[in-house]
């Protein structure tokens, strides 16, 4: 059976729950954890808030340098 996180996951397993690439048994023992966890739950939402602005950091160099071209 899979190893459920009795530690807290790292901060890459968290950013694979969020994009929606971890795989089967990984998912399963980050949904149990952060049903437990103030703390990962707070990593999450700080890892969710760093992609949106990578995200809208590169739309708005793909905008610009297609404006410039």
């Amino acid at each position: 059976m899979e190893k459920l996180y009795q530690e807290h996951p790292t901060e890459e397993v968290l950013e694979r729950f969020i994009l929606n690439t971890s795989s089967e048994d990984e998912l399963e023992s980050v949904e149990t954890h952060i049903l437990a966890c103030e703390h990962c739950v707070n990593q999450l939402e700080t890892i969710e808030t760093d992609i949106a602005a990578t995200r809208l950091a590169l739309q708005n160099v793909e905008t610009n340098t297609i404006g410039a071209g």
